[in-house]
């Protein structure tokens, strides 16, 4: 009982004295509160201990005082403005730009004076005795600096020239120029923002003044061709020339020319690695194409008949698709061709491949008013086609062209009639309105009131083979016309003159025809379109062949006294003889042979002349 007694009393005594060192403890640490409590107050404006700006220790100083005391060290960076950018490190090409400084103390004055005093009192507490060190750092508007750099690229950049080839005439590869291009630089003025900024993130006071002279990025935009290029650029050029692509389809075509299609090469270049300019490509397809595009059209015929009963045509408008050319199918078959022939293909043997590929692809539309509502004489559809081109023709000659078409335009031939090219022309002379121009009479070319109406009988002869209808005389030039042969082979024209030198064809349809003639004075271009019914016939050419090249005779030089001594005039000019042949095969609708049409021209070698003063 007393050792229990004892025990009690013992363990009184440890919790008395345990209960005063608790009150102690709890005394001490609500001193240590208070204490830090008034510490931290009086940091309240003012900076923590060990708390340093651009390495100067401002700890304990208000606001005011450490903008005193760092006022020095702005004044020194003063000395290290103005940042200079510059573009080319070889030459003065340079601007210059203002950095920012005294928002930028006030900034991280206030970031230091602001340290830690956001957070509560024990996570503050134990970040008031760390070493804090600031630094500011210059800046750049934005604004400004793009600014800068968009003026120095303004002023300093130079636009690259790329490699470009260019035939100067066509067919003639001796004319052929490769331009090798020329080199070219910018600024790159994303890089050089971030240059510069990076550069500004060194603390001001530790910049150089050499730091603040800034190259900007340049990008070299090279496009000259070395030797070894060109002499490639050269050689793909070259399987280009005199060769030209002519798509065709709804009696349209787009042609383009050798020079065309070398226009639109680019050459790799060591940046550049396409083969074509896709957007100049895109722009020659537009133009050649822009007068193919057209809304549907409706048809219309008007007439009145002559006092002995002969149909005289007021207006006759046929009714024509609306088309739309298909410039994505074009432009990658043009494309491909360029690719086949730079491979050395022909474009026979391209043809050959794919039948199609010279297709001129569209979408069509219907017209609301077909040419067979207009009427009752059996002309409801175009059943032929010709078309001829007069390059180089003079102006007398371009005259008597449309004439002679405005004559004959929209004839009309009953079934079973015979029509005469000489008599449905009547008259060809100055009292008609016909102009001297060149004509091949007994053995020579001379000036006659009927020149140029060849390219008209021609062009008919032509339209006549594609329509199969029955031709009964023809006769072929006694030599060589080159109007003739202008996207065509030698022996499809047909001469014409007074008497029996005639074009003459029957209408073996049971409809009757009527016959339109198109000319294009502007563009040199004329078309003859045979409109009847259709019988099913179709028409193929076949068994082509020229033969018995022979070269030009010598000049011949006649003596006119009516031109200076020594002084020469051309008045015809040299072609070398050929002959051609071929036979056109008109079938039935069920493909059975109809006839065999066999046509022969014999055109001899023909002499330049020139009258010589003497």
């Amino acid at each position: 009982m007393d050792k229990i007694l004892q025990a009690i009393k013992t363990s009184f005594s440890l919790l008395k004295k345990n209960f005063y060192l608790l009150l102690l403890g709890l005394f001490f640490i609500f001193g240590v509160i208070i204490l830090s409590k008034i510490y931290l107050n009086h940091y309240a404006d003012r900076f923590y201990p060990r708390t340093y700006i651009d390495q100067v220790k401002v700890a304990g100083l208000t606001l005011v005082e450490a903008e005193n005391k760092l006022a020095s060290n702005w004044s020194a960076a003063s000395n290290q403005l103005p940042l200079q950018i510059i573009y080319d490190s070889n030459s003065i090409e340079e601007t210059s730009i203002k950095l920012t400084l005294q928002d930028n103390f006030t900034q991280t004055l206030k970031q230091a004076m602001n340290y830690a005093k956001d957070k509560n009192f024990f996570k503050a507490l134990p970040k008031i005795w760390q070493r804090k060190d600031f630094y500011t750092q210059a800046t750049i508007e934005d604004k400004e600096l793009l600014g800068a750099l968009a003026e120095l690229a303004e002023r300093f950049d130079l636009s690259k020239e790329t490699a470009s080839a260019t035939l100067n005439y066509s067919g003639n590869p001796q004319s052929l120029i490769i331009d090798p291009g020329a080199d070219g630089r910018q600024l790159r003025i994303g890089k050089s923002q971030e240059a510069i900024r990076e550069v500004l993130k060194t603390p001001w006071l530790e910049l150089d003044p050499t730091d603040l002279l800034i190259e900007a990025v340049i990008a070299s935009t090279s496009a000259k061709l070395d030797q070894e290029q060109i002499t490639a650029a050269y050689s793909r050029a070259s399987t280009l020339v005199n060769q030209n692509l002519i798509f065709a389809g709804e009696h349209q075509r787009a042609e383009f020319s050798d020079q065309k299609l070398i226009s639109i090469l680019t050459f790799a270049d060591g940046i550049n690695e396409d083969l074509f300019d896709k957007g100049r490509l895109i722009e020659l397809i537009e133009d050649k194409t822009a007068h193919i595009n057209r809304p549907a059209q409706n048809a219309s015929f008007q007439f009145h008949r002559s006092e002995n009963e002969q149909i005289i045509v007021d207006q006759f408008i046929p009714d024509l698709k609306g088309l739309k050319v298909d410039e994505l199918s074009l432009k990658n078959k043009i494309i491909n061709a360029l690719l086949a022939l730079g491979k050395g293909e022909s474009l026979e043997e391209i043809e050959k491949s794919d039948p199609k590929f010279f297709n001129l692809d569209m979408q069509s539309q219907n017209a609301e008013i077909s040419l067979a509502q207009t009427n009752d004489f059996g002309i409801n559809e175009l059943i032929g086609f010709g078309e001829s081109w007069y390059y180089g023709s003079i102006t007398s000659r371009i005259y008597n062209v449309d004439l002679t078409n405005r004559i004959l335009n929209w004839t009309i031939i009953a079934p079973g009639e015979e029509f005469s090219f000489n008599q449905a022309v009547g008259d060809v002379s100055a009292g008609v309105g016909y102009r001297e121009a060149y004509i091949i009479k007994d053995g020579a070319t001379q000036l006659a009131a009927c020149g140029g109406v060849c390219q008209t009988s021609s062009t008919l002869f032509r339209a006549l083979l594609d329509s199969g209808l029955e031709v009964t005389r023809r006769l072929p030039h006694s030599y060589r016309v080159s109007y003739y042969e202008i996207n065509n082979k030698p022996g499809f024209d047909a001469t014409v003159y007074s008497g029996n030198i005639d074009l003459r064809f029957i209408n073996d349809t049971l409809g009757h025809l009527l016959l339109e003639f198109e000319t294009n004075s502007e563009a040199l271009y004329m078309a003859v379109k045979i409109y009847g019914t259709s019988d099913g016939r179709s028409t193929e050419i076949v068994n082509y062949k020229s033969w018995g090249y022979q070269s030009a005779p010598e000049p011949i030089y006649i003596p006119d006294p009516n031109l200076p001594s020594g002084a020469l005039k051309q008045v015809d000019w040299a072609s070398s003889g050929i002959k051609a042949e071929f036979t056109n095969i008109i079938r039935d609708k069920s493909g059975e042979i109809i006839r065999e049409d066999y046509y022969y021209s014999n055109y001899r070698p023909w002499s330049a002349k020139y009258l010589q003063g003497i």
